[in-house]
């Protein structure tokens, strides 16, 4: 499976009405919660404010 280009969120924006940057958004938000589950962070620390 192939994630959304650009050129083919313009495409499907185009096509449904509703935009290229919301197949942009939708796309992140797929990568993003995959990245979530499969990478792993338990070495990275985290920033706490001064």
């Amino acid at each position: 499976k192939k994630p959304v280009s650009p050129a083919v969120a313009a495409r499907l924006g185009k096509m449904f009405g509703d935009g290229a940057a919301n197949w942009l958004r939708m796309q992140a938000a797929h990568d993003a919660w995959h990245a979530e589950r499969e990478v792993d962070v338990s070495a990275v620390p985290r920033l706490h404010a001064a």
